[in-house]
């Protein structure tokens, strides 16, 4: 194998120098004497796989997003193509197809999110992060009866990486709340924590209307304040009371010294918290998971001992610094290490940021 490849990175890095090209070649080398990677949903591995048969994926972030998906119980969707998220589709659609499932693709995105709407009142459900992240989100939705948006970005949808088989366990969440059939059913039925029992289509008196107006707890339209008042407030309830668990948040190491950061920028954070260890400069790392609602007593108690903290964020304007600002208050010393892409913030990068500090 080496001696028809060889030819083909020299032609390929030839041009960049002996250093390049030398390495490329021992990286290809050191990659080809390894086992064979199975391929990511092959049969029998769509959902769960057996660490012990396993060891590696080959997977990027859309299709990760997708996994995470199957795996809170989604079975039907449906989307108009546009990249990055066409990868997703076109991987979602035959592994929904297995699972008895199936997507559509609709003439537009009004015509998309109308579907997945109507289909959700039916009960229908790092790149390893995405997973986890994705299937916490879906479930969220069910047992919140809210919309969960997953945040992604190009990169880390379209970048394929070599990850060990994930494995992990999410908090309990509960499961959607239904209501039986009877004549006194009230779709947004103020309850102590403001999630009303929501009844299958088709369920003997048990109907109602849904409309985009404020209404009372039986659907109906209403513009009196005090309906107003009573289904803001059991919305707002609903969130800031539910226990999102432990996965609001990946924490790790421990520290005088923390860096702060979330999405793709976490990978670098994780690499650079490593390399600092290695010299013997601890670090503390929190990459947040959930960016809405704010969870600023949880942050409060990862950050206790925290004298400085280190934001990191993929950002022109700042965006993650500003909302941390406008919802969390810190005692630390805040620093910001942010700019855009299309160049990757890397391990390096923040290293030499955190070095340049702690020597002042």
């Amino acid at each position: 194998m080496s001696g028809v490849a060889n030819p083909l990175i020299e032609s390929a890095f030839g041009g960049k120098g002996e250093r390049i090209t030398s390495g490329s070649l021992a990286a290809f080398e050191k990659g080809y004497q390894q086992e064979p990677i199975p391929q990511l949903g092959s049969e029998g591995s769509i959902l769960r796989s057996t660490a012990s048969v396993h060891k590696y994926w080959q997977i990027n972030g859309s299709e990760a997003c997708g996994l995470g998906a199957l795996r809170g119980g989604i079975r039907f969707a449906a989307a108009y193509p546009i990249t990055p998220a066409s990868d997703l589709l076109e991987w979602l659609s035959p592994r929904l197809e297995l699972l008895g499932g199936c997507l559509l693709q609709a003439e537009d995105e009004l015509a998309s999110i109308n579907m997945v709407i109507g289909s959700s009142f039916g009960g229908a459900l790092d790149h390893a992060d995405c997973i986890l992240t994705t299937e916490w989100g879906v479930r969220l939705a069910e047992a919140l009866q809210t919309v969960a948006v997953i945040l992604t970005d190009q990169n880390l949808a379209q970048s394929r990486v070599l990850i060990p088989s994930p494995e992990y366990r999410l908090d309990a969440i509960p499961l959607r709340r239904t209501a039986p059939a009877g004549e006194n059913y009230k779709r947004y039925r103020v309850t102590n924590d403001g999630v009303s029992p929501m009844a299958i289509p088709g369920t003997p008196q048990s109907t109602d209307v849904a409309d985009g107006l404020e209404h009372d707890e039986c659907a109906k339209p209403s513009a009196a304040a005090a309906d107003h008042e009573a289904q803001l407030k059991k919305r707002l309830r609903k969130l800031e009371d539910f226990d999102f668990g432990s996965h609001w948040a990946d924490i790790r190491g421990a520290g005088e010294l923390a860096i702060l950061t979330w999405g793709s920028s976490t990978a670098a954070a994780r690499e650079a918290a490593a390399r600092l260890a290695s010299r013997g400069r601890p670090v503390r790392l929190i990459a947040l998971r959930l960016l809405s609602p704010a969870r600023p007593e949880q942050l409060a108690r990862a950050l206790d001992g925290v004298t400085r903290v280190l934001v990191v964020e993929q950002s022109q304007t700042r965006q993650f610094h500003r909302y941390l600002r406008a919802w969390y208050d810190f005692e630390a010393e805040l620093r910001v290490l942010a700019r855009p892409g299309p160049l990757l913030l890397t391990p390096g990068e923040i290293v030499a940021q955190i070095e340049q500090w702690s020597e002042t």
